[in-house]
C-alpha cells in the first residue's frame, strides 16, 4: 500500500539515506519513476525529523560500519530491479 506524500520524508541525498537507515528508520520504498534520478522515501515521525535536524548540525552520531553497510545496501537497492516487488 503506498504512502501518502504527507507522511513521507523524501530524500535524494544518499549519505543522508545512509546514516538514516543506520540509525534504524526504515525506507517505504525508493522512486524511482525518473531513470536518471532516485528519491530515498522514509515514513516521517518526529524522530525522523529531529535526526534529519541533527544531521544537518553534524552532531548526529552515527557507528561507521553500520553507515557503510546501509550505504552499501542502499547502492544495492538502487539497482536490484526486485527491490520493491
Amino acid at each position: 500500500m503506498r504512502q501518502h506524500k504527507s507522511e513521507l520524508f523524501v530524500t535524494d541525498n544518499l549519505i543522508l539515506a545512509s546514516v538514516l537507515k543506520s540509525k534504524g528508520f526504515e525506507i517505504v520504498s525508493i522512486n524511482k519513476e525518473n531513470p536518471r534520478h532516485s528519491f530515498f522515501e522514509f515514513l516521517q515521525t518526529s524522530e525522523l525529523a529531529e535526526a534529519v535536524r541533527s544531521y544537518w548540525a553534524r552532531s548526529l552520531l552515527c557507528e561507521p560500519i553500520s553507515l557503510a553497510y546501509s550505504m552499501k545496501e542502499l547502492k544495492t537497492m538502487l539497482y536490484d530491479q526486485s527491490f520493491g516487488l
